[in-house]
């Protein structure tokens, strides 16, 4: 498959610096796919995006409180507020994967539909009590409880016409 450039929307930049903010806003030391939830939701034009491509059968409201109320739970690390704010490694692996959606779409602007998409970890297989299991990350499961999977969204996505580049 060839590459080409892909170039990330104001809107898209927008909802990564504001990761950082919802991270900052909830004491925590590291931007984790839950704070770019957070982020997606919260920001007025990619929400407005998120809503006309997931439909108003998903409640984006719903979603947005169970992200919060995810984001709430204590974590074992803090930060000095003073300082920026390091992504997790699950964080830069779903802005990877947000990046490989784009390019397999073919696009060549990563959009927050994208960012969204990138979200979804694929599961790893574990093994526990002697069986095969395929975890999902608190995300995938927030994702799942109100309907997305990453196929509809992906099709969804793949619907949407190309932003010009910047």
């Amino acid at each position: 498959m060839p590459t080409f450039p892909v170039y990330v929307a104001a809107e898209a930049k927008l909802v990564i610096e504001r990761a950082e903010a919802e991270t900052k806003a909830h004491l925590q030391g590291g931007v984790s796919p839950i704070h770019l939830l957070l982020a997606l939701l919260r920001s007025p034009s990619s929400r407005e995006e998120l809503s006309r491509l997931v439909g108003p059968e998903v409640p984006l409201n719903a979603l947005e409180d169970a992200a919060e109320s995810e984001a709430r739970q204590p974590k074992a690390w803090l930060f000095d507020p003073r300082d920026s704010v390091p992504f997790t490694a699950a964080a830069k692996a779903a802005v990877s994967r947000a990046f490989d959606w784009a390019q397999r779409r073919p696009h060549t602007v990563v959009q927050p539909g994208h960012l969204l998409l990138g979200l979804f970890r694929p599961p790893a297989r574990t093994r526990l009590f002697g069986i095969w299991a395929a975890p999902e990350d608190t995300v995938t499961h927030l994702l799942h409880t109100v309907g997305l999977t990453s196929d509809t969204l992906a099709a969804k996505l793949s619907s949407l016409p190309e932003l010009p580049e910047p």
